[in-house]
């Protein structure tokens, strides 16, 4: 298999979980806006999906035993971890912190909230991204 298929299916995979997503928000919140396109957090992780996408063609291309498929996979757990955890407890700081400054009145300027992922965004990004890579496994 060529090289780019690597970079096909990691684009592929983030493009399709990004619009999945914008036609969540849109269902969610009644309306479409643009900016649906670029957002974080939400249903699904386009993190999950992208990372995951190029640990499942490294592992059909190269075998479990690879290291590219060790190193995607490693990298791969750290980004779900990190969507799951890290950016899930800072978004929360960031909405307690927006609503103290509101409280407050206070004339500093609110934070950005970037939103992170529940586990099972993360799963169904992730489960998007595999079936990807498969694919694109089967069909370049």
């Amino acid at each position: 298999m060529e090289n780019y298929s690597y970079l096909i299916t990691v684009a592929i995979a983030w493009v399709l979980t990004q619009i999945i997503k914008s036609i969540v928000r849109t269902i969610e919140r009644g309306k479409f806006e643009v900016n649906y396109l670029a957002e974080s957090g939400g249903m699904p992780s386009v993190h999950a999906a992208f990372v995951v996408s190029f640990t499942t063609l490294a592992w059909l291309n190269e075998g479990w035993s690879s290291t590219l498929f060790a190193l995607s996979g490693v990298l791969a757990v750290v980004v779900m971890y990190d969507a799951i955890n890290v950016r899930y407890a800072v978004g929360k700081q960031a909405e307690a912190l927006n609503a103290l400054i509101k409280e407050k009145k206070s004339k500093v300027p609110p934070v950005e909230v970037i939103r992170g992922h529940h586990l099972v965004e993360v799963l169904v990004g992730a489960a998007i991204g595999a079936t990807v890579a498969i694919v694109v496994f089967l069909t370049i």
